[in-house]
């Protein structure tokens, strides 16, 4: 009879050991994965633009013209009862030179955490606004991104903010609210207190009418003027066309004061095709009385589920001593040959995301 102290017996304890420490491990990691999950994604968007800012053509490369490239991660854990732990870190960068759209943070787009269930979700954090999330695609077609959108080019809402807190309503009978505020840091002045609020509402019950509305109230991070505005926006579908209507009115102590109106429409052709015509009117109220308009298209084609080829164009007509022209989503427009220059401009983009 072999004993249990004889080496044959103890390399035998030992494999034993160690099939039951494997097993236990890849329990447990069985266990995490199903309760947890972390993904990596991102947005490229790159393209050549083409533009007449009154008194020369230019002609270049934009990095972002419909969605900021970016990349990022988000995670989700559920800790029972209905409930999760959810946090998001997204950082910018140039897709046309590699650089960081902002040197000086690790993560420039988004860093919060929060928590969700049933009552809606709790974020804390740098996030959007809630009228950059909720508002935004309803005020025209082009969801106030490229220069096709005149919105785009003459809005003043704010599309992020740090030191944020922000609740997320649940959908109840189609009516959901969200709700920020950001408070003040060592880099603002005052040091204490709320430095911005953002309210949003959207109505939607799977119908063809969408209406979403909202306000924001920014401060100035030097103690200057706060800037107001007011968001609404009603959208009507029928079959595979959209038509929406949008409005703005920002003002802020004596030198600024406007409103912001479109009519705008989007069409699915096929499912693989989408046509865009829009067109938007600022009124300027202030003694500059620098109004202007705009009419802008656009057409996208997806090449696949995670990307698609894009020509926006716009032709924006400045009043008076008006100095708008065409953005893009994070790009800044070619500025204005003169006050009161008319600028116009084409971009032929691809957008891929992963």
């Amino acid at each position: 009879m072999t004993s249990d102290n004889q080496p044959g017996a103890r390399r035998a304890r030992r494999c034993a050991a160690r099939r039951v420490t494997a097993s236990l491990a890849l329990s447990i990691c069985g266990t995490a994965s199903a309760q947890s999950s972390v993904t990596l994604y991102g947005v490229i968007d790159t393209s050549v633009e083409v533009t007449n800012t009154g008194q020369h053509t230019s002609v270049r490369m934009d990095s972002g013209s419909q969605f900021g490239p970016n990349f990022g991660l988000k995670g989700r854990e559920e800790i029972g009862g209905g409930y999760a732990i959810e946090f998001q870190l997204e950082n910018g960068f140039s897709s046309i030179t590699g650089a960081a759209a902002n040197s000086a943070a690790a993560f420039s787009r988004k860093a919060w955490i929060g928590v969700s269930g049933n009552f809606g979700a709790l974020k804390a954090g740098l996030q959007h606004s809630p009228l950059y999330d909720m508002v935004a695609c309803n005020l025209d077609a082009f969801c106030v991104v490229s220069m096709a959108s005149g919105f785009n080019n003459f809005i003043t809402i704010t599309p992020r903010a740090s030191n944020s807190i922000r609740y997320d309503s649940p959908s109840i009978y189609g009516l959901k609210a969200q709700a920020m505020v950001s408070l003040r840091d060592q880099t603002t002045k005052p040091t204490n207190g709320v430095a911005s609020y953002y309210l949003a509402f959207e109505y939607n019950d799977g119908g063809p009418i969408n209406t979403q509305g909202g306000y924001q109230s920014t401060g100035d991070p030097l103690g200057g003027q706060t800037v107001r505005a007011w968001f609404y926006g009603l959208s009507y579908g029928y079959n595979n066309i959209r038509v929406f209507g949008g409005y703005e009115h920002a003002s802020s102590g004596p030198t600024l004061n406007r409103n912001n109106m479109s009519m705008s429409a989007r069409w699915q052709a096929t499912p693989a095709d989408v046509f865009a015509i829009g067109y938007t009117y600022l009124k300027d109220m202030t003694n500059a009385n620098s109004s202007a308009d705009q009419f802008g298209a656009q057409y996208q084609h997806l090449l696949s589920k995670r990307t698609l080829v894009y020509v926006d164009g716009g032709w924006l007509r400045n009043r008076n001593k008006a100095k708008f022209t065409l953005n893009g989503a994070v790009v800044a427009g070619i500025p204005a040959g003169y006050p009161g220059a008319p600028i116009k401009g084409i971009q032929f983009g691809i957008e891929h995301r992963f």
